[in-house]
C-alpha cells in the first residue's frame, strides 16, 4: 500500500512536469511563428522599393497577403521618418546626432484578425510628408495565448538612395 502511494505520487509529479514542458513548447511555437511573420513582413517591405513602401495602400497590400498558415490577432506596420546622418565633416568638433525616429508615426497600417487592413491617418499624402530619404519601419505581430496578449516587434531602416 505504501509503495503504491509512492508510485502514484511519482506518476503525478511526472505528469505535472510533462504538462509544464508541453505548455512551454506551445508558447515557444507561437512566439517563433510571430517572429517568422515579422521577418517575412520586413522582407516583403525591403523587396518593394522606395516608390511603393512610401505609400500606405501598398503597405496595406502587404498585410492583405498571409505569410503562412497562422492568423494573428493583430499586425501593425508603422512608418517613421528618420533624420539622415550628416555625411560631410561638421565645422565644429561636435559629433553628428544619431538618427532617431520622430515621435509620431507618419502612417500606420493595422490588420486585425482576418479583416481588411486599416490605414491611419486616412488622408496621408506621401508626396508632401516624405521629404527626407530614410524611413524606419516597425512591424508588430500580436497574438492571444491563454487570455494574455503577447507581441513581437522588429524594425528596419530603408533609404531612398544608396548615396546618402
Amino acid at each position: 500500500m505504501f509503495a503504491a502511494g509512492i508510485l502514484a505520487i511519482s506518476f503525478l509529479g511526472l505528469y505535472a512536469v510533462s504538462a509544464r514542458a508541453s505548455n512551454l513548447v506551445r508558447k515557444s511555437e507561437a512566439a517563433s511563428d510571430a517572429q517568422r511573420n515579422c521577418l517575412a513582413r520586413i522582407d516583403q517591405i525591403r523587396s518593394y522599393g522606395w516608390a511603393k513602401v512610401t505609400k500606405p495602400d501598398h503597405i496595406a497590400t502587404i498585410l492583405s497577403q498571409p505569410t503562412g498558415g497562422v492568423t494573428f490577432q493583430k499586425e501593425i506596420i508603422s512608418v517613421y521618418e528618420m533624420s539622415v546622418p550628416q555625411t560631410l565633416p561638421l565645422p565644429s568638433p561636435t559629433p553628428a546626432p544619431t538618427p532617431a525616429p520622430s515621435a509620431a508615426a507618419l502612417f500606420t497600417v493595422t490588420k486585425t484578425g482576418s479583416g481588411a487592413p486599416v490605414i491611419s491617418p486616412a488622408g496621408f499624402d506621401p508626396t508632401v510628408s516624405l521629404a527626407k530619404g530614410q524611413l524606419n519601419f516597425r512591424v508588430l505581430t500580436e497574438w492571444n495565448r491563454s487570455g494574455r496578449t503577447e507581441q513581437r516587434e522588429i524594425s528596419t531602416m530603408i533609404s531612398k538612395s544608396g548615396s546618402r
